[in-house]
This record gives C-alpha cells, structure tokens and sequence, in this order.
C-alpha cells in the first residue's frame, strides 16, 4: 500500500527543499510552483471560515508543473463528485441499515463513514507533495521517500531523516 512520508517543521522555519523536481525527483528543475493551502484552526470546525492562507514554494520541471496542478485539483474534485453522489444515492438505504446498530446516531455514523470515503483516496493514492499546517508546525508530505529523506536533512532534521531510512529497510526487509 503506498502511503505518504511526512517531515515536520516547526512553523517559523523557512524549509529548504533538495535540488530536485517535486513531481519525478529529477535533478536540476527549472522553475518553482506555489503550493498554498489554508490554516483551519478548532473555531473552523464551527465557523469553517479557514484563519489564514499559506504558501510554499516547491522545485519543479516545468513539463512537470501542469500534471502536478491537474492531479492536485483534479483528484479532489473527482473525489468529492464521487463520494458526493453516493451520499445522495445511499443516504437513505445506509442510515436504515445502521439504524439498528447505531440507534439515535444512524445519521452521524452515516456521516462519518462518507467522511472517511473522502480521506481514502489519499491514503492509498497520496499526492506528490502536499503540506498541512497547524498552530506551531507544518508537516509536509511526500509520496516518494527519498525526496523525503532528502528534505528532513536539509532542513536539519537528521533524526528524521535516519527514521525514513529505518522505516524504508524494514520495509523492504519483509
């Protein structure tokens, strides 16, 4: 199962990313891209107003730079349209099979088992690159383990950078 590399920053450091492109990790990329996402604090769980837009600049190819955006929005519009549609279309028929299991919270568990289905694709199929941020740190994702490595060191993360090493020869070991 392919799952994403995350190396944490603290919010404060500016990171250095390897001289090499995000997308296919060849060496000397020629341009950067932007790569932005919003901050959501707790009060954005009732407001779902985001406080703040961040961010970062990323080495690319430039032959990489429109299959990266394409595959960045459009999996999340897929994802949405998809589990969107079948909320609709089971919503009805899922909260009558769980209403005998779930009782008063048939909806919720309905709810939560669709918002589940939206995380799904990422995890068996993570981005190239993606970040989350939050009050003190930012944690950045990486799909390909080496670039992963590669950053941690950079940015002065050896121990990180030893546990992605450990964890990648377990791994191939089994």
């Amino acid at each position: 199962m392919a799952s994403s590399v995350d190396v944490r920053l603290p919010r404060t450091t500016q990171p250095k990313f390897p001289d090499a492109c995000i997308v296919c990790n060849g060496d000397d990329p020629d341009a950067t891209i932007d790569v932005g996402d919003f901050h959501y604090g707790w009060a954005s769980l009732i407001t779902s107003v985001p406080r703040d837009w961040t961010a970062v600049s990323v080495p690319i190819h430039t032959r990489c730079r429109r299959p990266f955006r394409r595959s960045r929005w459009l999996m999340r519009l897929v994802v949405v349209l998809i589990v969107g549609g079948l909320y609709l279309l089971l919503r009805h028929s899922l909260e009558g099979f769980l209403q005998p299991i779930a009782g008063g919270f048939h909806r919720f568990a309905t709810q939560a088992l669709f918002a589940v289905m939206l995380a799904l694709p990422e995890v068996f199929w993570p981005p190239c690159f993606d970040f989350s941020i939050s009050r003190r740190s930012v944690t950045y994702s990486f799909s390909d383990y080496r670039y992963a490595a590669e950053f941690a060191q950079a940015n002065g993360q050896d121990m990180r950078f030893l546990e992605i090493m450990a964890e990648r020869l377990v791994t191939y070991i089994e």
